[in-house]
């Protein structure tokens, strides 16, 4: 059974601030109430503040380098878990322990979905072959992130959308 999480509604500022913040994260209040004054709509700098306080319960603000510019590349892998809930939380903790990882827990034909970055076929490997021998593993399927998008704020409108 999935537990049900309260809804949240996100009106136009927030969406808004939202995008400022992927763009850019060291954006200033002001410059974010310059954007929204262009977009026809008004607030503060204070109200700013308090709206990205606000966020902060229901947006994770992390830090996303474009890989490339590294001169590494992006990989994902899909896992499929052998036995109950106890072997995911085991698993979850060695990844963990590789460092580097963003880990996804899913519900599905998967189980968690990981995200990490590699420099060459060998790191690549390297990686891989630590995964796929965990005991916890049955089944890993590989993608390579061949081009990112940032702009979310379709879909958040799309899922702040009342319901008719």
């Amino acid at each position: 059974m999935i537990a049900q999480k309260k809804q949240v509604k996100l009106d136009n500022i927030g969406i808004i601030i939202i995008e400022e913040l992927r763009k850019d994260p060291r954006i200033s209040l002001r410059e974010i109430c310059c954007s929204l004054t262009k977009k026809g709509l008004k607030a503060s700098a204070e109200t700013v503040r308090k709206r990205i306080a606000q966020l902060k319960t229901i947006v994770r603000f992390q830090p996303v380098p474009l890989a490339g510019a590294f001169g590494v590349e992006e990989a994902i892998l899909l896992i499929k878990m052998k036995g109950a809930r106890t072997a995911k939380e085991r698993l979850v903790s060695k990844l963990r322990e590789l460092q580097g990882f963003n880990i996804i827990e899913l519900v599905g034909q998967f189980d968690i979905m990981v995200f990490f970055v590699f420099k060459d076929c060998a790191n690549l490997s390297r990686i891989m072959d630590a995964i796929k021998t965990m005991p916890e593993v049955e089944e890993v399927q590989q993608m390579f992130v061949s081009k990112s998008h940032t702009s979310i704020s379709p879909l958040l409108r799309q899922l702040t959308k009342a319901p008719k």
